[in-house]
């Protein structure tokens, strides 16, 4: 029954991901920013459908930003599928770091859909990016980073880093957490197994559940000395406490109070 769930539900992918490029070339026309926002909503509209056909549950809490304003997001890294599970929330363009454009296959994917690349040794770059980031935010998109700066797995968070912490300071703009726990353990993906290994063997789950909890937003000031550091902490401190939270939670059921859309189910925090 697994192999046949596997198959079934890569066949669906493959169908899918075709169906929402070829849609999605009616992006390549038009004017910046709708183009790029056009982009980001075809991109959803893919995650929602990959959510049902993968069985992926994404349960919601804390509060939501209102729709109609750009802002920083700011969350731990787990897993490739915290891609997905935050795309539910909002469409997002991701900042990442430059070796990605490089990579086969998703460097362009990546492009395509806006993903802003930092230089984190070039000062030059460094400006010129985070002038981006800031234009962007003002014509109302997400931009969100990973401060752990890499996938991380156990029991707390990775170690936050300064610089990444540092770029959002100096937007001067709120800066909102979010944290992501699995109750299965095995969906989080940063040891030597393969990501199609990884995938291969989930995929033939039933179901599987991820959590997302929003954080009160956290004010930032880029022109007093030290604020960096101690942006890192508080921020650190918040989100490791609201991880420990989700993971003394256990398996219990959410049940829904609002939107369940393609998989997201959100609920009120008590």
């Amino acid at each position: 029954m697994a192999f046949i769930r596997r198959i079934a539900r890569l066949t669906l992918t493959i169908l899918i991901t075709v169906g929402m490029v070829l849609g999605s070339l009616e992006t390549l026309v038009g004017r910046y920013p709708m183009r790029l926002y056009r982009r980001l909503r075809w991109a959803q509209r893919w995650f929602r459908w990959l959510v049902r056909v993968w069985g992926l549950r994404v349960e919601g809490s804390g509060s939501i930003p209102p729709e109609g304003q750009g802002g920083i997001m700011v969350a731990n890294h787990r897993s490739y599928l915290d891609v997905v599970a935050l795309f539910l929330q909002r469409p997002l363009i991701f900042v990442a770091k430059a070796e990605i454009r490089r990579w086969p296959v998703i460097g362009p994917l990546a492009q395509y859909v806006g993903v802003i690349f930092i230089e984190r040794d070039n000062p030059a770059s460094l400006r010129r990016q985070i002038e981006i980031i800031r234009r962007r935010i003002d014509h109302g998109f997400w931009i969100c980073f990973f401060p752990e700066g890499r996938i991380t797995t156990g029991m707390e968070l990775g170690p936050f880093r300064r610089g990444l912490l540092g770029l959002a300071q100096m937007i001067r703009r709120p800066i909102h957490p979010v944290v992501l726990y699995y109750p299965d353990r095995r969906l989080e993906w940063g040891g030597p197994e393969s990501l199609p290994r990884h995938l291969w063997r989930w995929l033939g789950r039933p179901s599987v559940k991820i959590r997302v909890r929003w954080l009160e937003p956290l004010n930032t000031d880029a022109g007093v000395t030290g604020k960096v550091d101690a942006l890192v902490a508080e921020l650190y401190t918040r989100m490791n406490e609201a991880y420990r939270q989700l993971s003394q939670m256990g398996n219990e059921a959410v049940h829904p109070a609002g939107e369940n859309t393609g998989g997201l189910t959100r609920r009120s925090e008590g």
